[in-house]
């Protein structure tokens, strides 16, 4: 089985925080609120779910600051991004890639990133993108 840690960073609202909480629940993953914790010993974890909000299109800094400061422990480890937003369909998909594009991680083939909209399409309380992600994160 593939131990999981989802690092995340909120801001205002609790959609991440909620997110990562929801994924941790349904994966069996550890989560780490960076606004709590920025020393975080991945060692032992073989994926790592970075989680974030977006606000004027940029991940939240503290992501981006713990990524820059871990990009050679991360190196060899599955990563993943998950980005809470308010867009849905084409125009998330493009704040996605634009945020992935501009981390300092390296996304590689297993890569399943993805995006939550705040108004998700929900089935038994959950959004389906979220669901999604937490189904990928078991397998």
């Amino acid at each position: 089985m593939t131990s999981t840690a989802i690092i995340y960073s909120t801001s205002i609202g609790k959609h991440v925080e909620a997110a990562a909480k929801y994924l941790a629940q349904q994966s069996g993953a550890d989560t780490f609120n960076l606004k709590d914790q920025t020393r975080i010993d991945i060692s032992r974890y073989d994926r790592i779910v970075l989680g974030t909000g977006v606000h004027a299109g940029k991940p939240y800094k503290p992501l981006m600051s713990w990524a820059e400061a871990n990009k050679e422990a991360l190196a060899g480890k599955q990563t993943v991004l998950f980005i809470c937003c308010l867009y849905k369909g084409e125009r998330a998909k493009a704040e996605l890639d634009k945020i992935k594009a501009s981390m300092p991680v390296e996304f590689g083939k297993d890569d399943f990133s993805a995006f939550f909209p705040d108004k998700d399409e929900q089935k038994d309380g959950v959004g389906i993108s979220m669901a999604a992600f937490a189904e990928k994160l078991r397998s």
